[in-house]
């Protein structure tokens, strides 16, 4: 199939969380020394710095960042500021890499300015986590690319959503081993009815939402509806199925 596997999956998140016990898109903390350093799968943030000239934003050399793992140890303090950023400012990423200092740094771009990466520092003095703004459908209603994580179906049809899953998909997406299906999500199996109202947790690779592309190239995203909470980095089998990724079934919400 034509799998247009728009992250690439890894592994998923750490496990879910009960609703009276942990808030769903909880806000990363700062450590003890006020640093992000394990902002998870988190890319919004506003910049806080109350410099008037801004916060320094450095070049970010492409040829060392661009890897998927960043090089450790690298002198960022020498890189040329080529920007600063106002308070307020809106920043999106969180590909971290550390200085030789041991202190980390996120490469970002600003929010709806893509194409021109920046490397600011990772801390609570410069920056706060903010939620991410609810996802906005393509012209088609589509959602293809959306990191957000809780959605309410929305689907009328008053038998429920359809969720389709391959029986042979496999149970441990923390296998990077186990071959997918070579269908797409539309052909295989109704394996669920959501009702309207019924919240959907879009499960996650190392880099965002996992969407798979249907035969038709329309998006299909991965979800399930178990809420309780497991701990981190849980590869266990889930209730996990795909349903259609359109404003017509399912809706962003923050619970």
């Amino acid at each position: 199939m034509s799998y247009r596997v728009l992250i690439l999956l890894l592994f998923l998140l750490p496990g879910l969380a009960s609703a009276d016990r942990y808030q769903f898109d909880d806000l990363p903390s700062p450590d003890a020394r006020g640093d992000f350093s394990n902002p998870d799968i988190h890319r919004f943030w506003m910049v806080v710095d109350p410099a008037p000239a801004g916060l320094n934003a450095r070049k970010c050399p492409v040829d060392k960042y661009d890897r998927a793992e960043p090089p450790v140890g690298a002198n960022i303090l020498e890189l040329p500021v080529v920007r600063r950023f106002p308070k307020g400012t809106e920043l999106s990423g969180n590909k971290m890499v550390k200085d030789d200092r041991n202190r980390p740094w996120f490469e970002v771009e600003v929010v709806g300015d893509h194409g021109t990466s920046y490397l600011v520092r990772a801390s609570n003095k410069f920056l706060k986590p903010v939620h991410n703004p609810f996802p906005k459908p393509d012209s088609k209603g589509n959602y293809n690319d959306e990191i957000h994580q809780i959605w309410e179906v929305v689907d009328p049809d008053p038998a429920g959503l359809n969720g389709r899953l391959h029986p042979d998909f496999p149970e441990s997406l923390g296998s990077v081993v186990d071959p997918w299906p070579t269908t797409t999500p539309d052909t295989w199996p109704v394996v669920t009815a959501v009702p309207a109202g019924t919240w959907l947790r879009a499960l996650h690779g190392n880099r965002g939402t996992i969407v798979l592309e249907g035969s038709d190239g329309e998006p299909w995203m991965l979800v399930t509806t178990r809420v309780e909470r497991s701990k981190p980095r849980d590869y266990s089998p889930r209730p996990m199925f795909f349903v259609r990724s359109n404003k017509r079934y399912i809706k962003p919400i923050w619970p």
